[in-house]
């Protein structure tokens, strides 16, 4: 769990930063900056965002 945190924050995905989700299937794909990034769905589902 640890782990996927960690590598969570060394993509951006942090409190505070702004994600974009650009696709939900198969895979999903955030945008942060201008990095686009592929999630599993198990992985993304641990990612809560606030609408705004």
């Amino acid at each position: 769990h640890h782990r996927r945190l960690d590598r969570l924050s060394s993509l951006g995905v942090i409190p505070g930063n702004r994600i974009k989700l650009h696709q939900k299937k198969p895979s999903f794909i955030i945008q942060i900056d201008e990095t686009n990034i592929a999630l599993e769905s198990s992985i993304a589902a641990e990612i809560f965002v606030q609408n705004g």
